[in-house]
């Protein structure tokens, strides 16, 4: 199933195949039978049956969030949690490994995180872990200290 729902992904993931689910002029016959086609094989057994549903209730469009719906129910059962770490300069594989490694031992969890490059953070990093920000960046800490002077009152 986990191979059937990555390539389905990888369709929703399709400028020109998200037109064609959206595309009112073809039947969800003619949508289904495109779909399996990509599928081949992987297309079959349970996910074979959420698509048949997916066309009995003409929810086609709810196709592109599938992927990381599955990815999070799997992630959840497995004791994972994805994230990204935002720097301003690219992370290396030790310190992007160093710091997976801290979160995990703080959450308990196997964290895994995706690394961006964030030039306006001048530094530190910005981890946003299961819908949490935790800013530890040089833009973050002077933004605290902006509101912090704002709210003082002089006089």
């Amino acid at each position: 199933m986990q191979a059937g729902v990555e390539r389905l992904g990888q369709l929703a993931d399709d400028a020109e195949f998200r037109a064609l689910l959206l595309d009112p002029r073809l039947t969800d016959q003619r949508k289904a039978s495109a779909i399996q086609e990509y599928l081949g094989a992987d297309g079959t057994g349970t996910l074979g049956g959420l698509l048949a549903l997916l066309q009995r209730r003409k929810r086609f469009a709810l196709l592109a969030e599938i992927p990381s719906a599955f990815q999070d129910l799997a992630d959840a059962a497995a004791g994972r949690v994805r994230g990204v770490v935002e720097s301003a300069q690219e992370l290396d594989g030790a310190a992007l490994s160093a710091l997976e490694q801290s979160l995990s031992r703080g959450t308990g969890k196997e964290v895994s995180l995706q690394a961006k490059v964030q030039p306006d953070l001048l530094g530190g990093v910005r981890v946003t872990l299961a819908g949490t920000r935790y800013d530890g960046s040089a833009r973050g800490r002077l933004d605290q200290i902006t509101k912090r002077l704002a709210a003082v009152e002089l006089g």
